[in-house]
């Protein structure tokens, strides 16, 4: 029996995956914590793009006030993502949308960092550089890729 089969079968796992108020409750919080992590994340990329162009707020106070709400979803979206994993973990990881939905994650984390790193640069500017705006963008749509693999997850058993 491989490691994941055998991760599927430990007895947390097991009382985690029969208890339906359980793993409803925490694929709730899966699906919550997401939309979040994306609406705080694109809430940024917007006010980047200057779509949202609120006038009141800079670039920098809005990532302040959005940024650690993005982080703390993002640590929820991964604990009980790993949950929901464990139950079915031997098909997840012969999934390639699985492992698509990972690693667009990752790109998606790192490219958030760098927009925090940077949005106080970018605020002291006149106008917002291009290449911010190219994040941003790139942000969207990696967020949004993120969110269509886990649809395909979620509507495919993990095939």
């Amino acid at each position: 029996m491989n490691f994941w089969a055998r991760l599927e079968q430990a007895p947390w796992v097991e009382f985690y995956a029969k208890s339906i108020p359980l793993d409803s409750f925490i694929a709730a919080l899966h699906y919550f914590s997401f939309f979040i992590l994306v609406g705080t994340a694109a809430l940024v990329d917007l006010r980047l793009l200057g779509v949202l162009n609120w006038k009141q707020r800079s670039l920098q106070q809005v990532a302040r006030q959005v940024f650690p709400w993005m982080w703390t979803s993002l640590v929820i979206a991964i604990v009980t993502g790993f949950l929901l994993f464990t139950t079915e973990a031997d098909e997840f990881v012969a999934s390639k949308t699985f492992w698509a939905k990972l690693i667009i994650m990752v790109v998606g984390i790192v490219v958030a960092a760098v927009i925090q790193r940077n949005t106080s640069k970018w605020d002291q500017q006149p106008l917002v550089p291009g290449n911010a705006k190219l994040l941003a963008v790139i942000s969207l749509v990696i967020w949004l890729g993120v969110m269509l693999a886990g649809v395909e997850i979620a509507n495919y058993n993990a095939v």
